[in-house]
């Protein structure tokens, strides 16, 4: 029984990462779902939790009074997703259900990306992003189930961190290793200079030879292959695109 639960948890925190599998805003749904869940099964919330969403719920009223004619449904989201924060955080088992459920995505998200490459342009899926906008076609940045490479990047970066919690916590073992470096291969194949910029800087405080070691790669390939990184890094053309 406890197994079975385990995994309808796991596959509810992966459906709150699912945004693009269906028609439907599944992951907007999972989350409420995750919330009552978290209300009605779990630890309540903490009163420093509490303040914190009360103080944000009282900021969406003042900018409603001074903006009657112009509020955004936009402003109620935060609040869904501190709910879903404080009340997942309220328990521990609950980080390893989002532990797993974050590495199926990354899976997920590479798989697609090799698929990609193999089945070649005519039977070419919707998980993956070709890169035109920055010249470079022959690149499928991975998005697996997101709508963006940058909520997919967000997703392997968040994994990143509960793996280090994890290892303060409970320790790693081979298997976590593995996975560990199978998302760094997810993040590389985002292909997004956010990205790794903030993973540089992750592995610059929690793991400073791996630090010393990628930035070394990441130099000499650099310098060997200057004029196709650099048409990659500077590229102008998502900056421009905003200013639209």
């Amino acid at each position: 029984m406890k197994v079975k639960l385990s995994f309808l948890m796991i596959l509810l925190f992966f459906g709150c990462t699912v945004n693009r599998l269906f028609a439907f805003p599944l992951d907007k749904l999972m989350v409420l779902v995750a919330i009552g869940v978290n209300y009605s099964f779990y630890d309540k919330l903490s009163k420093k939790a509490l303040f914190v969403i009360a103080s944000f719920i009282v900021c969406v009223i003042l900018s409603y009074i001074t903006n009657l004619f112009s509020f955004s449904l936009l402003l109620i989201f935060p609040i869904i997703g501190l709910l879903f924060a404080t009340s997942t955080a309220s328990k521990e088992r609950n980080i390893d259900f989002l532990y797993w459920s974050l590495w199926f995505h990354i899976l997920v998200g590479i798989f697609y990306v090799i698929h990609s490459y193999i089945v070649g342009w005519d039977n070419m899926n919707r998980f993956v992003h070709i890169m035109f906008d920055k010249g470079l076609p022959f690149l499928h940045a991975a998005l697996g189930f997101t709508a963006t490479v940058q909520a997919f990047s967000t997703l392997c970066l968040a994994w990143l961190l509960l793996y280090y919690h994890k290892k303060e916590t409970e320790g790693v073992d081979n298997r976590d290793k593995a996975m560990f470096y199978m998302a760094i291969l997810a993040i590389i194949l985002t292909f997004n200079r956010n990205t790794f910029v903030l993973f540089l800087v992750i592995m610059m405080f929690r793991n400073r030879k791996l630090f010393y070691s990628l930035f070394a790669v990441f130099l000499a390939g650099f310098i060997y292959f200057f004029d196709f990184i650099s048409q990659l890094i500077f590229n102008v053309g998502t900056i421009n695109s905003r200013k639209l």
